[in-house]
């Protein structure tokens, strides 16, 4: 995550009460946890810290607690110390392990920013080699995904990341030009520490999962969504689903969708950050081509909670038949 996406979540929670300041590659901060982790309930001189890592996930530090992890797991401490409801900025860090921008940069800085960003692509030959095939594993089979679609997808299986020994399923990510630029892989431990990690250096907020399949194929219209599993399930449903691998769209992915120019439908999760992101895709699309927003129906989800049940949240969740009706009463922008 970038410093200035990093600064952005903390202000969101903390307002400026941190007093934040770049240091050697880190956000430095004053624990956040030191009411409740620190021999005297606070911190003097701050202790502590967010690494910025544009490639990789953004990791919290506290030197006097002793406290580390991906950002997200700092947040949800605090949510349960503090009695404060963080859920869906949690949910955001943690589900996708968010790496791009939370706001859209100017265009003098998109510019910029692509005079010095290049793209490269790995050699599939060597990484698709790599891994089996994820066709007829468990955690497929539970989510809904049969194996034509996880062949169709081209998922592979991790049966141990070297840097957790967490075992994932890997979602190639090719570029539109059909070209392989890394992996995101989602943990099938469900109290996996971090759920989704990045492979082969993806540089995700520069792609959109799916794009090469629209290339190719030359559908009507695409489903765009925000995860893998949504992403994975719309193909199931006979959509032609594009991810964005995180809530909200980056300049890079604006300009693929543009370059697609088919009717998109904006499928994004019915949460805060969802709702936000459908805005920005509004905003961003809506003068190029058809964009169409969707409501969720009012469907409860079973799960294994005290109440035991959840509203529809996902399009990871959703029937072909849930789809199509929300695709017929989706809104035009």
């Amino acid at each position: 995550m970038d410093a200035g996406s990093i600064k952005e979540v903390l202000r969101e929670v903390f307002g400026h009460r941190l007093g934040m300041e770049i240091i050697n590659g880190w956000v430095s901060i004053r624990c956040p946890l030191a009411r409740w982790t620190h021999e005297r309930g606070q911190d003097g001189s701050p202790s502590a810290g967010v690494s910025i890592n544009n490639t990789d996930v953004s990791i919290f530090n506290c030197f006097t607690c002793k406290n580390t992890g991906p950002l997200h797991s700092m947040l949800q401490k605090y949510s349960e110390f503090s009695g404060e409801d963080l859920s869906d900025l949690i949910g955001e860090l943690e589900e996708e392990a968010y790496l791009g921008p939370r706001t859209m940069p100017s265009w003098e800085d998109v510019k910029t920013r692509n005079a010095v960003e290049v793209l490269m692509p790995i050699n599939e030959a060597i990484y698709m080699d790599l891994y089996d095939s994820a066709a007829g594993h468990p955690y497929l089979a539970d989510r809904g995904i049969e194996d034509i679609t996880a062949q169709r997808l081209e998922l592979l299986f991790d049966p141990k990341d070297p840097a957790d020994g967490e075992a994932r399923i890997l979602f190639p990510v090719r570029g539109y030009d059909g070209a392989l630029y890394g992996f995101s892989g989602r943990a099938v431990n469900p109290n996996a520490k971090l759920k989704v990690r990045d492979y082969a250096g993806l540089q995700k907020a520069m792609l959109i999962l799916g794009a090469h399949l629209v290339a190719r194929d030359n559908p009507k219209d695409i489903v765009l969504v925000e995860g893998l599993f949504d992403y994975a399930n719309a193909h199931q449903c006979g959509q032609y689903g594009c991810a964005l691998m995180h809530a909200h769209m980056t300049e890079h992915q604006v300009e693929i969708l543009r370059e697609i120019s088919k009717p998109t439908y904006l499928f994004l999760d019915n949460d805060k950050a969802g709702r936000e992101g459908m805005e920005i895709g509004r905003q961003q699309l809506a003068s190029y081509m058809p964009t169409m927003g969707v409501r969720y129906p009012q469907v409860q989800i079973e799960d294994d909670s005290e109440q035991g049940w959840h509203w529809l949240k996902d399009p990871g969740e959703m029937t072909e038949d849930e789809f199509l009706f929300m695709k017929e009463n989706a809104k035009l922008f």
